[in-house]
């Protein structure tokens, strides 16, 4: 996926719900995409619990996407580096009253539009679907879509809900990350090797 990307694409990763290891995926999707010679920026979209600054040992959210979308700051003054060559962090920023509205904000767009193309991905923690609409409001304005389910976590129905409520916003998904699946097994056969995943959905 990392090789297939087109220069300046924005990503969006999003999933059901809190807890299941988003901010962890995207932190080191961003990473990696970086230490493969890219120049990524990866965004706090999280407006009401966004943590991504403690990943990477700020002690406060900082200027960030907050003070970006209220126009209080211009965008770049909101990037930060991290220890990571290739990698700028956005954090949330103050957390605002109202992230729904601000995240409707013309802003957001313009944002992503100058990030873009000062950057060669973008990369952006948005909020579970379930819980918010913030997730889909910022897929909106995403060249793709990934969401991330963890192991054992999520009835088929709710990813299912997930799909749907990004495809009748007219968001394409492109994908699904699995977190923390678990090898059940491990055999040989022939001349290739078989591996063998479980993953169970809750009825």
């Amino acid at each position: 996926m990392v090789t297939t990307l087109p220069t300046g694409a924005v990503i969006v990763l999003t999933g059901p719900a809190p807890t299941i290891g988003k901010s962890f995926i995207s932190s080191n999707f961003a990473a990696l995409m970086a230490q493969s010679g890219g120049r990524v920026l990866l965004v706090d979209g999280d407006l009401r619990r966004g943590d991504l600054h403690h990943f990477f040992g700020m002690k406060n959210r900082q200027a960030g996407l907050s003070e970006v979308l209220s126009q209080a700051c211009p965008w770049e003054q909101a990037v930060h580096k991290t220890r990571i060559p290739g990698l700028c962090l956005m954090p949330t920023g103050t957390i605002p009253p109202n992230p729904s509205e601000l995240l409707m904000s013309p802003m957001l767009e313009a944002f992503l539009d100058a990030a873009s193309a000062a950057f060669t991905c973008v990369v952006v923690d948005a909020p579970p679907l379930l819980a918010v609409t913030d997730g889909t409001i910022i897929g909106a304005k995403a060249g793709a879509v990934l969401l991330v389910a963890k192991f054992g976590q999520h009835p088929l129905d709710e990813i299912r809900t997930c799909q749907h409520r990004l495809e009748n916003a007219g968001v394409p998904l492109l994908g699904c990350i699995f977190n923390d699946v678990r090898t059940t097994g491990l055999g040989y056969l022939g001349s290739s090797y078989q591996y063998a995943y479980h993953y169970t959905y809750k009825g």
